[in-house]
This record gives structure tokens, sequence and C-alpha cells, in this order.
């Protein structure tokens, strides 16, 4: 059946799936995959070029009507990389506030 895709809806699959994220995406792989790859992760794969198993996750998701969480491992590394990018971000805001502050202090009291 995936050989019957002709080229433009396969690239409007592919975008609509780029386009979403977590448990959407997965969702909406697992129904691309039941619908035009006889439910089978590896013709989704050779098909769309998706991960098998993320595709057989959506499938079990769909299945089943649980969602699968993340990782803990993912987790982790998705919050210590936005906490210590927000902190770069604050310590270097703090600092040129500070800088800011001290040269309107000493131009206050040159002018004083």
């Amino acid at each position: 059946m995936s050989s019957q895709l002709d080229e433009a809806v396969n690239q409007t699959i592919k975008s609509a799936a780029r386009k979403l994220k977590g448990v959407d995406r997965r969702g909406f792989q697992a129904e691309a995959a039941r619908d035009y790859c006889k439910g089978s992760p590896r013709i989704a794969e050779r098909t769309f070029g998706w991960n098998r198993k993320t595709v057989q996750k959506g499938l079990d998701e769909l299945e089943t009507g649980e969602i699968f969480p993340m990782p803990r491992r993912q987790v982790a590394r998705f919050f210590s990389n936005g906490y210590q990018a927000l902190k770069r971000t604050f310590v270097r805001s703090s600092i040129r506030i500070r800088k800011r502050i001290r040269r309107l202090k000493q131009d206050f009291v040159t002018r004083a």
C-alpha cells in the first residue's frame, strides 16, 4: 500500500509529523503507519524515514489508550540543559545591570 502513495502525499505526511512533538507526533505517526503502511513500523520507517521504535510506541499507545512517559534520562537532560541556559542568561544580565548601576553611581557622584 505504501508504494501507492505519490510523492506529494508522502512529503505532506512527513511535513505534518515534523511540526508535531512528543505524544501528538507519535500518535500521528501511528495513525499514518496504520492507514498507509499496514500497521507496520518497518514499512513506515522505509516509507517516511521515521524511527520504527517511535512508531511502535505510538501504535502501542493508540492500542492501549495509555501514554507512555519519556525516559528519565531524556527528562533530566531536557531540564538540566534548559535550566543551565536560563541560569547563564540570568547571570550575564545581572552582571550587565550591576556594571550599568556602578557607572550611573560614578556619573552621579562626579556631577554632584
